[in-house]
């Protein structure tokens, strides 16, 4: 009975719903450090690793963007907004005709390190007026592709063809780590730009049967996946960017959805999308076979796969409104990230969900004012592991430790000047030069000194079957079957944890 209670607890580190231990911060600010006048529009906003934003929203500086549509791009850093790419330009606006011409900013992508950015642009002017409306029908002008750089350099180009009009709202962008674009867009098919921030008219066609609807490259440039309907299924294919070659992954979404939504990790092991309205697929790459897991939610959609392929961003219905949640592929564990401090689920509709390459950071779109607060117009929210912070005493000697929280950069410095850190990866001792939350190690010191730690509350380090050397704080729920050990340093011995422990003290924990 004893070893069947031991099992059930492993499974359990496995499966089910997980305490998201966060803050949230409204991340779409104007020059004044403001959140937007008229807040923004309800596409996703790319995040980086330091919490930089992309987003597209109506214009502050013009009290008619709203109705007209003077939507422009934008990027928030360090908590200061600056203008990627306008929604309305002058010499467009003026015409021998008097006709106002607008610019609306369709979509934004940046690469890893948010130093290019790819803005689809659709120029429109105002056009008729049906007979017994008030309501002026805009006409389309045509679609661009705008790169700017980190400079605010830009280059351009005019999306056109001769099979029918591209329309900008049925254009992906999407980049690799090293700056590679790619474009898809029905009538254009896949066309990938090497040196998008230099060169606009230089690119390749890429030959792989690819019509319509979402295509994405991988980070690290090797590959493309895009959906392509085989009767009565929408097929998920990979196009090697190399050798060219297309190959049928064996994973398929519904047709009867309008888009499959696709989302893969870095390397192309990881891949989300919507196979039926109220489902969504994670599909695991082993050993060249997929292996998929599904989640069952009301409306669920909007994937967003972190570069290392562990964490799934999505949208999916709460109790009352669309809310954000975060799905651990490693755990098999879900959060709800759009909560309030009070951790009950946002007051108002969060959708378009965007997560950091290292997964920590997810941002969304919603008007919700029990999270953060606002002006009760839709705002880009960043939602991010809370800060923590310890002070550790270590002796000269060796040293039993473990952090309640993954420790930052600085932190993580500190450690490694202080002495030599080694942990445990279930088999044998590795040098530590990261700390994740709940990782415990030995650290060797030639002094007596007092460390000040911070880093973020996230998901633990996953505990694997056998011994873990792990801070027993943080897994309080898997301590009850007493397969735990303290370090004793007066003896040098290993005694029974009673429960009662320090933050900063490791144990040995046993996983059968």
């Amino acid at each position: 009975m004893k070893t069947i209670i031991v099992m059930l607890l492993a499974a359990l580190l496995f499966i089910g719903n997980a305490v998201h231990s966060a803050e949230t911060s409204i991340a779409s600010v104007g020059a004044n450090r403001a959140p937007m006048v008229y807040g923004v529009c309800d596409t996703a906003a790319p995040v980086s690793n330091d919490g930089t934003v992309a987003f597209i929203a109506p214009m502050p500086a013009r009290g008619d963007s709203v109705e007209n549509g003077f939507h422009a791009s934008y990027l928030a850093v360090n908590g200061s907004g600056v203008e990627l790419c306008p929604g309305y330009e002058r010499a467009l606006a003026e015409s021998p005709l008097g006709i106002y011409r607008k610019t609306t900013n369709v979509r934004v992508a940046a690469n890893h390190d948010f130093t290019l950015f790819a803005v689809v642009v659709e120029y429109i002017k105002t056009g008729s007026t049906p007979v017994g409306s008030d309501v002026t029908v805009p006409l389309t002008l045509g679609t661009k592709l705008v790169v700017v750089d980190a400079k605010g350099d830009s280059q351009e180009k005019v999306l056109e063809s001769d099979k029918g009009s591209v329309l900008a709202n049925q254009c992906h962008v999407s980049f690799s780590d090293d700056g590679k674009l790619l474009v898809a867009a029905q009538y254009l098919g896949l066309l990938l730009f090497d040196s998008p921030g230099a060169d606009l008219q230089s690119f390749s066609v890429l030959e792989c049967g690819f019509t319509s609807g979402k295509a994405v490259i991988t980070g690290d440039g090797s590959k493309v996946f895009f959906t392509a309907d085989k009767g009565m299924e929408r097929k998920i294919i990979e196009y090697d960017v190399a050798t060219g070659a297309c190959r049928d992954t064996g994973l398929s979404s519904s047709i009867g959805i309008n888009d499959a939504q696709l989302s893969v990790s870095r390397d192309g092991g990881v891949i989300s999308f919507r196979d039926l309205l109220d489902t969504l697929v994670v599909a695991l790459r082993k050993d060249g076979e997929w292996k998929t897991k599904s989640i069952v939610k009301t409306q669920v959609r909007q994937p967003a796969v972190s570069a290392d392929g562990r964490h799934v961003a999505y949208q999916a219905m709460g109790k009352e409104h669309s809310q954000i949640f975060k799905y651990d592929c490693q755990k098999g564990m879900e959060t709800l990230v759009s909560q309030s401090p009070g951790q009950t689920e946002a007051d108002a509709d969060c959708t378009s969900p965007s997560i950091s390459a290292d997964g920590a950071l997810v941002s969304f779109v919603s008007s919700a004012m029990n999270l953060c607060g606002g002006n009760g117009r839709r705002q880009v929210l960043v939602s991010r592991p809370a800060r923590a912070s310890l002070v550790l005493a270590i002796h000269r000697g060796w040293n039993f430790c473990a952090l309640p929280f993954w420790a930052d950069e600085a932190s993580a410095a500190l450690l490694n000047e202080a002495g030599t850190c080694w942990g445990w990866n279930g088999s044998s001792y590795v040098r530590m030069t990261r700390f994740p939350m709940g990782q415990g190690f030995w650290l060797y010191a030639d002094e007596d000194k007092e460390l000040s730690l911070t880093g973020e509350t996230a998901e633990p380090v996953a505990l694997l079957p056998g011994w873990n050397l792990v801070d027993a704080t943080v897994f309080q729920n898997e301590t009850s079957h007493k397969c735990i050990f303290s370090y004793n340093p007066v003896d040098n011995s290993y005694l029974r944890y009673d429960g009662v422990g320090r933050a900063d003290e490791a144990s040995w924990l046993f996983i059968q």
